[in-house]
Parts: structure tokens; sequence; C-alpha cells
């Protein structure tokens, strides 16, 4: 037998009293470091040679708890000058690893439909620990190049005027307004796209942009897919909104369908009750 004994063992005063208990997370959070990247660390902005999209890539921030995410936000520039954050996610950090099999570069891509050539963007990447806690920034501007582009099949740049967004997976009823964003009880809620933007035979790529703006009051975070009705299945892996007013975000999904019948609605599930509003939606089809 081997025992493994901390360098400082734990140590809870008796009688306990929850206010000032030392290991609670609020007392922890308090006291644990901020993440910090070293000091001459920098975003590298990578353009796809193909026009495919832009890969950021950065070295670990450090931290004696491990980083959890780096949470990532890119701006565009207003005509005022002024910058305003347009998408925003989150990447785990490599804290699973053992030691040895981390690469010591976080590397995040970014599809062509978040960008459009020619324009200069701003990239935001803030190590965050498992308490919460954020450490100083680190931010590089880029110029992007000529991306790839579709036939823009269906584009709106009001969809809550042009696009019904209805409860439940079939039938449903029109959710209702509040200021301006639609009022969302949690559970499943559709935003139904025009017939016959989805035409074509299995494996045809598309690309589906949407913009919107959440409202989430509670601590749970919606997701999002594309989801075909009958069989259900989704056009790509679950997306987590942010928690709380989020601000513009912008969400590229890029697939290939798997069935030529396939027919898909924008779908958000799961969290607890908030508002979103919908500002824009672009899909494209690809050769």
């Amino acid at each position: 037998k081997k025992e493994f004994l901390a360098d400082k063992l734990w140590s809870v005063p008796w009688p306990f009293d929850k206010d000032t208990a030392p290991y609670s997370i609020a007392a922890r959070k308090a006291k644990a470091q901020k993440p910090q990247f070293p000091t001459e660390a920098k975003i590298s902005v990578n353009p796809d040679p193909a026009g495919a999209g832009l890969t950021l890539q950065f070295p670990y921030a450090n931290d004696p708890d491990s980083v959890e995410i780096y949470k990532i936000e890119i701006s565009h520039q207003e005509a005022d000058g002024s910058w305003v954050v347009f998408t925003r996610q989150d990447i785990g950090a490599d804290f699973y690893l053992p030691p040895q099999q981390r690469p010591g570069q976080q590397t995040h891509t970014f599809n062509a439909g978040y960008f459009a050539a020619g324009k200069t963007y701003r990239f935001l990447v803030t190590p965050v620990d498992f308490f919460g806690n954020e450490g100083v920034s680190l931010q590089a501007e880029a110029t992007v190049p000529s991306m790839e582009q579709g036939e823009v099949i269906y584009e709106t740049s009001q969809p809550m005027q042009d696009l019904q967004f209805l409860s439940g997976l079939s039938g449903g009823k029109p959710l209702p307004l509040v200021d301006g964003f639609y009022h969302h009880q949690s559970g499943n809620a559709r935003l139904v796209l025009p017939e016959n933007v989805w035409a074509g035979p299995a494996k045809t790529r598309f690309r589906f942009t949407i913009d919107m703006q959440m409202k989430q009051p509670g601590p749970g975070q919606w997701t999002i897919v594309l989801r075909n009705p009958t069989p259900l299945t989704n056009a790509n892996a679950r997306i987590y909104t942010p928690p709380g007013e989020s601000g513009l975000q912008r969400y590229v999904i890029d697939f290939r369908k798997r069935n030529e019948n396939y027919d898909y609605y924008f779908l958000i599930r799961e969290g607890d009750a908030g508002f979103v509003q919908f500002k824009y939606v672009k899909i494209e089809k690809f050769p």
C-alpha cells in the first residue's frame, strides 16, 4: 500500500459555520489566483488558404488550479469607430490531459461565415478558471482576406417579420413578443425556414448563418441546432448559448445534409425561460 498526502492537509474548523467555511466555493474563488498568460504571449491569426475560415493560435495561460475555458470574442468596427462584439465562443482547455500530452498551444477555427472579406476584426481571448475568475485578455486585430462564399439560397435582415417562431417540435403556436423579443418559456421552440431552401441531393453542403440576441435571467444555457423533423436528426452538434444578456451573437452551421428529403428548422431547446430576438438569417449552398 502507498498513501498519497497533499503538501498541505485540509483542515475544517469546528464547530462548522457555513458562512465562514474556508473551502466553500465563494471562499476558494476569492483566494484563487487568476489565470495569466505568459508575458510575451500573442494571438496568431491564420487564414485558411482556401478561404474556409480563420484559425487562432495562442499559448496556454498559467494557473495553479488549471484553466477551465478560454473565452473568445470577435468584434467588428462600426462606422463611428467603436468596436462591437458579435460572437463569443468558449473553448475547453486541455486540463484533462496528462501534462506530457498537452501541446502547449490552443487552437480554434472560425468558419468563413463569421467574416466579410476586406474587413478588420478584433479578437479577444480571456482565460477563465474553474471558479469563473477571468485573467487579463490577449488581443489581436486582423484584416480578413477573401473568404469562401456559396450561392445565397435565402437571406433576410428581418427574420422577426419574415419567419415564424413556434413552440414545440411540430404544430405549436407563435411565441409571445415582449419589448421586441420572443418570450421563450424553455423547452423546445423552432424558427421555421422557407420551403425548398434545403433542396439538393444527399451530401449537398450548406452553410446556415444566424445573428441573434438573448436574455437568459437564470443560470441555464440554451442549446441550438438545425433539426430535421422526421426522423429527428440534427445537422450539427449542439451549440451552447452564453448565459445572461448575450448582446449580438452570430452562429454559423456548416454541414452536409444526410438525406435528400431532409428539411431543417432552427431549434432552441433546454435551459431556462428567457428572451430571444433574431436579427439576420442567411442560407448558402455549395457545389
